[in-house]
């Protein structure tokens, strides 16, 4: 298991893969709020994460973004 916060080491597929596996378990489905590429895009361009790897799968995520006025959380999901 390893514990990240590396955005360069977020992989597209990988985090697509992680969000459907979590879909569900939020209400409304996260793919009914947000398309799963475009987030994957504003993620690694605008936000931070620290994600959890085991067996080469995300097991983990959060999702933040750290301005320097505010910061603010908008993903935490585990697998």
């Amino acid at each position: 298991m390893n514990i990240s916060n590396d955005i360069r080491l977020l992989n597209k597929d990988s985090f697509i893969d992680f969000l459907n596996s979590v879909n569900s378990d939020f209400t409304p489905p996260l793919d009914k709020k947000i398309n799963f590429i475009e987030y994957y895009y504003k993620v690694i361009n605008k936000a931070k994460v620290i994600f959890i790897i085991e067996n080469k799968t995300i097991i983990a995520l959060m999702v933040y973004y750290d301005n320097l006025d505010e910061a603010q959380i908008t993903l935490v999901a585990v697998r």
